[in-house]
């Protein structure tokens, strides 16, 4: 059966990219729109390996460069500007803060390997908002090309079998779509986001693509096997990608799969006639065209609207939908076509495919990082930055220190409201997260000592992210104080025993329950500590309504778990004979500013200062529990020392700023005051 085109393909991927825009605009009805990926999916393979097998049964070969470089063509120029131009109007809206985790973001697109980027990094694709990375569509991007890598090579090993290549075809094609069919289910249960970003777990859509087109060309003539299924087909798709099922994410991809192989079959041999004219209506069609560039701009586009409207979601679609398809259709109409259809890039694949490579890579290494790392004041950010500063800071005056030396007079004061921003090293202060992970078990009772001292006391922190900005601080004075210094510290993980936060990755799951295992089971006797110094990120209801999983079963709400698992691991900590003392939970910024973006929009550190929440309920609990231990327990708390500003906080201290984000002090102001927790932590009296 020879390859012809059929507008109502266009019209398909109408019907996917307006289910995306619709799923990422967050309507109530398209909790499933990321199936419309699914689609783009089937129909890449389709669509590929139709060409590609024409190509082999009219030629007898398949001409690789040839076909990298039409695909090179077809991708590159539109997926470049859009990355540039991102790149570009994000200069003038997003703080540098914010931008320098989009450079690796932006360089894996140009490379596409975006979606490994992601999953290694661990962004969550659904709970992606007005702070993702603009670049976090371009992942299924990279899956495709990834595929059109790939594939044709695999094609081309298959086709070698010379009179056996069409069974050996099918038998390998069905062989790697069961091996990615094996993966995603395997994933699903073991890590949710590489079941929707790796590729090995995705594969097996694109090879459904490529099993409808090897069966198109028998069920062209045998089309009662697809009659009248068209508008089914279609109608289960927009079920699946609706709010109307509650399934998994695994679920709606394998049902959208289904859909969508069965949409590309029923639409290639028109046994649904009117389901084909309706999809092939003129504008239809034409959306479909220029539906790539209308995918790669809506997410950029869509950030900004929200970023600057409040409306309800309908509209930021809306608006979305028409400024993306706008700017697809000048792309299509201005670059793609006319790059697309060049006679003279059409004559030698070579030099098509290496000046696409050097423009690639050039964009990725020194355009980019050049635009993104740009350490200039967003141009169209308000003058009020933080809408939370509370209005009476203007113009008051604030307690200062000793003067720092130059080149900085305010280097070692308390910022004024009205003192500008310092300069700082924004990249550092992001990437600054204390120490790493480091636990003892009890087979291995010496890798998780930070210091040795001779003083005879031996020291244990514990607790989360929050522990691991600590341990540099509590390392110099354990120096200082000549005590042994150990850890047990996990990023997201609670420092009571039996829970587990359920806003981490299965390894760093699997690491704290063995870090909090040993700990309980007899570490803290095996390794002679005399206190334990207790840290954490508070979890309480709201946020982390759904994010603390009991290891029990329990179905206790987070506040009755978090209570009580503090309570029994406490217990278990006086009856290894150790004394404890808690740090009392940190000042953290709920208005949904984030500290360190703040400043790098803002003019005057005044334009920061924020008024914090009370302290959670669980520190004045701890404080009860403390009382009533006999000194074996007791708290301590950091709060005034980071703002002794309050009830306002200043988000600057010595020229050092006082938040890493919203959850965490920085490492680097905990070093500053040293000498003020040293003389904090001592007046426990649990330190000797």
């Amino acid at each position: 059966m020879v390859w012809q085109y059929r507008p109502a393909l266009d019209g398909l991927r109408t019907v996917a990219v307006y289910l995306v825009l619709c799923f990422h605009a967050k309507l109530a009805w398209a909790d499933g729109g990321f199936v419309g990926v699914d689609l783009f999916f089937v129909l890449s393979g389709f669509l590929v390996a139709s060409l590609l097998l024409e190509e082999r049964y009219a030629t007898g070969t398949i001409a690789l460069g040839s076909f990298f470089a039409r695909r090179m063509r077809r991708l590159l120029p539109a997926a470049f500007v859009v990355v540039v131009a991102t790149a570009l109007v994000f200069l003038l809206v997003a703080p540098v803060t914010r931008r320098l985790d989009w450079v690796g973001d932006a360089q894996a697109s140009l490379l596409y390997v975006a979606n490994w980027r992601f999953l290694h990094s661990s962004n969550e694709y659904f709970g992606a908002d007005i702070h993702a990375s603009p670049y976090l569509h371009f992942w299924s991007l990279s899956v495709e090309e990834q595929f059109y890598v790939a594939f044709p090579f695999v094609l081309l090993g298959l086709v070698t079998l010379k009179r056996w290549w069409r069974p050996a075809v099918v038998v390998g094609i069905t062989a790697i779509l069961a091996a990615s069919l094996g993966a995603q289910l395997w994933w699903a249960h073991h890590d949710s986001l590489h079941a929707y970003y790796g590729t090995d777990a995705r594969l097996y859509q694109p090879m459904a693509g490529v099993l409808a087109a090897i069966a198109w060309r028998h069920l062209a003539t045998r089309k009662r096997a697809l009659r009248r299924a068209g508008w089914p087909m279609l109608v289960g798709l927009v079920v699946v990608a609706s709010s109307a099922v509650d399934v998994s994410q695994s679920t709606r991809g394998l049902l959208a799969t289904v859909f969508s192989a069965g949409l590309v079959l029923t639409v290639m041999t028109r046994t649904t006639p009117s389901l084909d004219r309706f999809l092939s209506l003129a504008p239809l069609a034409y959306l479909g065209r220029i539906s790539y560039g209308t995918y790669l701009w809506h997410w950029p586009v869509l950030l900004l609207v929200t970023s600057a409207v409040d409306a309800p979601a309908w509209a930021d679609a809306l608006l979305t939908a028409a400024v993306a398809t706008g700017l697809a259709s000048l792309s299509f109409e201005l670059l793609e076509k006319p790059v697309r259809t060049s006679a003279r890039l059409a004559v030698s694949a070579s030099p098509t495919i290496l000046v696409g490579l050097t423009c690639s890579v050039l964009a990725a290494y020194a355009v980019v990082p050049r635009v993104l790392e740009n350490d200039v004041r967003p141009a169209l950010v308000s003058d009020s930055v933080a809408s939370s500063t509370p209005s009476a800071l203007a113009g008051s005056a604030l307690p200062r220190t000793t003067a720092a030396p130059k080149p900085d007079p305010r280097a070692r004061e308390i910022a004024r409201p009205g003192d500008p921003v310092p300069k700082l090293d924004w990249a550092a202060l992001k990437e600054s997260r204390g120490a790493e992970t480091s636990f003892c078990t009890l087979d291995d009772t010496t890798s998780c000592i930070g210091h040795r001292g001779t003083s005879g006391l031996h020291v244990m922190l514990v607790g989360d992210s929050h522990a691991r900005v600590t341990a540099p601080t509590l390392l110099k004075i354990a120096e200082q104080r000549n005590f042994t210094l150990s850890y047990s510290m996990v990023p997201s993980c609670p420092w009571q025993e039996g829970v587990v936060s359920t806003y981490t990755n299965p390894e760093t799951k699997d690491q704290c329950q063995r870090a909090r295992a040993a700990l309980y089971d007899g570490l803290l006797k095996k390794m002679k500590v005399d206190v334990v110094i207790l840290t954490e990120m508070p979890r309480s209801s709201g946020a982390w309504s759904k994010g603390l999983e009991s290891l029990t079963g329990s179905t206790a709400s987070v506040d009755e778990l978090d209570l009580s698992t503090m309570t029994s691991s406490l217990r278990k900590i006086r009856a290894a004979g150790v004394k404890a003392l808690i740090v009392d939970s940190w000042i953290q910024r709920y208005d949904g500013v984030d500290p360190l973006d703040c400043l790098a929009s803002a003019r005057t550190v005044g334009q920061c200062a924020f008024r914090p929440d009370p302290p959670p309920l669980a520190d004045s609990i701890l404080h009860t529990l403390a009382i009533g231990s006999h000194g074996a327990i007791r708290s301590v708390s950091l709060n005034d020392i980071m703002c002794p500003t309050l009830p306002v906080c200043q988000p600057v201290l010595h020229g050092i700023p006082v938040w890493r984000d919203v959850q965490h002090y920085s490492t680097e102001v905990l070093l500053d005051h040293v000498a003020e927790i040293r003389r904090r932590l001592v007046s426990s009296g649990l330190l000797g």
